[in-house]
This record gives C-alpha cells, sequence and structure tokens, in this order.
C-alpha cells in the first residue's frame, strides 16, 4: 500500500519518492488518509523516542504504534514503550539498562519499558569463556 508522510503537527501528506529516507512507523487501529490530522503529541513522543534510540545505536527497525500509546520496536532488542509523559524516565532506563547489559556481556532480547521496574529478558552471554 501507498505510504503517507505525517509532518510535526500531525497532518497527513502522500509520500514524496525524494523523502522515502523519513522512518516508516506503522499505526495500526487508525485509518489515515491525507489531510487527516493525527495527535500531535503522540507523534512528537514517537520521534523523540525513535531519535534517542537511533543515539544509543539500538536497532529501532519496524516501529509500530498500538491502540495510539503503545511503541512496539524491534526485533533484537525487541522494545515496548508506553508514549506518555514518562518518556524521558523510559529513555533513561533504557539507556541504564544497556550501559549494564554492555558491562555484564549479555544480550537484550526483550525490554518492556511501561511499568516503573522495565521487564528485560536477556539472551546467551555474549562472552564465549562465560566469565569476565
Amino acid at each position: 500500500s501507498q505510504g503517507l508522510l505525517v509532518d510535526d503537527e500531525g497532518v497527513v501528506f502522500t509520500l514524496d519518492e525524494a523523502e522515502s529516507n523519513q522512518p516508516a512507523v506503522f499505526i495500526l487501529g487508525e485509518e489515515l488518509s491525507v489531510g487527516k490530522k493525527l495527535d500531535q503529541e503522540l507523534i512528537q513522543k514517537t520521534v523523540k523516542v525513535l531519535e534517542k534510540i537511533k543515539s544509543l545505536g539500538v536497532n529501532s527497525d519496524d516501529p509500530k504504534i498500538y491502540s495510539k500509546i503503545y511503541l512496539s520496536l524491534g526485533q533484537k532488542p525487541q522494545m515496548v514503550f508506553v508514549l506518555d509523559d514518562k518518556s524521558d524516565h523510559q529513555l533513561a532506563s533504557l539507556q541504564l539498562i544497556l550501559d549494564q547489559a554492555k558491562m555484564d556481556t549479555k544480550e537484550v532480547e526483550f525490554l518492556d519499558l511501561r511499568f516503573d521496574k522495565p521487564i528485560v529478558r536477556y539472551g546467551k552471554d555474549k562472552n564465549p569463556y562465560g566469565e569476565r
């Protein structure tokens, strides 16, 4: 299907081929059409999370917005955020978890940052010798 472009104010436009380098976010459960205005705050929070994840060097592929509030990202690590006023707290938690995993040579497979205490699932130890 045809992709659509959303500006900073949430207004939906047709996707111009010259602008195809923009991140693609799937918004599930929302009927999109040219000229429709989406929640500007939702768009801004989504962009903020995607920019921070990119700055951390984390895979942010396949972003999807569910129920106009949840953002799901990637395959490894798969991450779930709630797009509310706690996004700064969630991003800070993400950075701490990733830093700790790197020091412990663990691979993070899944992060659910929607809660006060994030849910983290680790994969195999990155260090082939088991010990540091």
